[in-house]
């Protein structure tokens, strides 16, 4: 179900294709705090929370039916209206809070105090973003120049947006602080049931690192690219996964048909309480912390050694593309098991430790294979790590402040389920509902960021 901030924008386009014009509300044309074009000359410096001092009304034109000053519009030079330029969306955001219309209307002794939907007939308050444009473009440029400070700072002042180290700082951390909860963006985009991947992801910074839990769904609804369902900043423990698997069950998602793990077992517990036996584990992993860890190497192996590994492999990197295949493949699988299982009689300490591991862990490694699908790793949500990482990694590894660090962590991670989900606008979308929104009955306090 559609709510108000999805039906701003369809209504806004359906009067762009109806019109070349849009008019300003009467209130965003008097109001100097709802226009910050107007009385820009009185703005001296720039501050986080307001427009630049050189800002410049934008070019206007008189509307075909308009009186006395009230056909003024946002149209650009480009003939685009004002709303899609990042510059002025601010000025558009009168809109009904119930339906979701901008054919509005005021009422009331103090016109544009209160105002009425044409549509539906709600009487409410005006609402208004929390973030400006120019803070909207500073995340941005932060992300373009790959996280770096120095970078950054360079491309605001060619901008002409003149920040300093600190302000863009603060300004980074609020606005990573009051980012939503991906298990919440999971619950509006209506990922429920799908194959989960859990796992942990580290942030390298200067002289240390910062830990991460991460929950991807492979198949989210639509077929897109995989969600990030939940992520949260704690190490890979125990108390930590059981946790972080709960929030995920809270909005009422269920593994279908499993949840992949790795070969640890912080997810393993966890996963099990609440999933139950529907549990896939990383054959990658297991070949790494088991197979290759606990057997030399090739070039040092005996020749049983050799057959063990051999015959585990074939088991971890069976692959089919049908469902007749996956059932040969798993009785293929079982018949190297049952080899195995006559090898451990005659094998030595190291890989009778290899066998048995094995042999515990055969039901989760070939679950797939018995629901004729070819997720079995936790390779996407490396993808998917990779691609949160590449934006910022070069820049959070020069930085020593862990809390600028998260909040551009959060910011990023907020960009890519942006992308996931088709949202253009990611910057003002990430920020939670009351700190998007909020009645500006009373004056907003000056945010201080520096």
């Amino acid at each position: 179900m559609k709510g108000p901030l999805d039906r701003i924008f369809e209504s806004l386009e359906r009067h762009d294709n109806e019109a070349d014009v849009l008019p300003v509300p009467p209130a965003a044309a008097e109001d100097p705090q709802s226009n910050p074009a107007i009385h820009s000359d009185e703005k001296q410096h720039f501050r986080p929370g307001h427009d630049r001092p050189d800002n410049k009304p934008r070019a206007t034109k008189p509307s075909s039916g308009g009186e006395g000053g009230k056909g003024e519009t946002g149209v650009s030079d480009a003939g685009r209206p004002g709303w899609k330029q990042n510059a002025s969306i601010k000025n558009y955001m009168l809109f009904c809070p119930r339906c979701g219309s901008i054919e509005v209307i005021g009422k009331g002794k103090k016109t544009g105090k209160r105002w009425q939907c044409k549509k539906c007939g709600y009487k409410f308050r005006r609402l208004r973003t929390e973030l400006t444009p120019d803070e909207v473009k500073v995340i941005e440029t932060l992300f373009d120049s790959g996280g770096s400070i120095t970078r950054t700072l360079n491309n605001l002042k060619r901008m002409g947006i003149p920040l300093t180290e600190g302000q863009l700082r603060g300004l980074t951390i609020r606005i990573g602080n009051n980012c939503r909860f991906t298990v919440g963006i999971a619950k509006e985009a209506g990922v429920k049931r799908g194959i989960l991947l859990v796992d942990g992801a580290k942030y390298k910074m200067r002289g240390d690192e910062i830990p991460q839990l991460l929950a991807v769904d492979v198949k989210p609804t639509g077929g897109r690219a995989p969600l990030i369902v939940n992520d949260t900043f704690a190490r890979e423990t125990l108390d930590d996964a059981r946790t972080f698997v709960s929030q995920i069950v809270t909005i009422g998602y269920r593994p279908d048909p499993f949840v992949i793990i790795d070969d640890t077992s912080v997810f393993e517990r966890p996963a099990r309480e609440y999933f139950g036996d529907s549990i896939q584990a990383c054959p990658i992993h297991f070949g790494r912390n088991v197979v290759e860890a606990k057997l030399p190497d090739d070039l040092e192996c005996t020749d049983f050694q050799l057959a063990v590994k051999w015959l585990i492999r074939r088991v971890l990197f069976t692959k089919a593309n049908s469902k007749k295949r996956y059932v040969k493949a798993l009785d293929k699988t079982k018949e190297y098991r049952d080899k195995l299982r006559e090898m451990l009689r005659r094998a030595d300490q190291q890989s009778a430790s290899v066998i048995r591991s094995f042999l515990q862990r055969f039901n989760q490694l070939t679950l797939h294979l018995g629901y004729g699908t070819r997720y079995c790793d936790t390779n996407p949500l490396d993808m998917v790590v990779r691609l949160v990482k590449k934006p910022i990694k070069h820049g959070i590894r020069q930085m020593e402040d862990k809390e600028f660090v998260k909040a551009i962590i959060r910011l990023s991670v907020m960009r890519y389920d942006a992308s996931v989900l088709g949202v253009k606008d990611w910057v003002r979308w990430s920020q939670k509902k009351e700190i998007r929104e909020r009645k500006t009955g009373k004056p907003r306090p000056e945010s201080n960021t520096s």
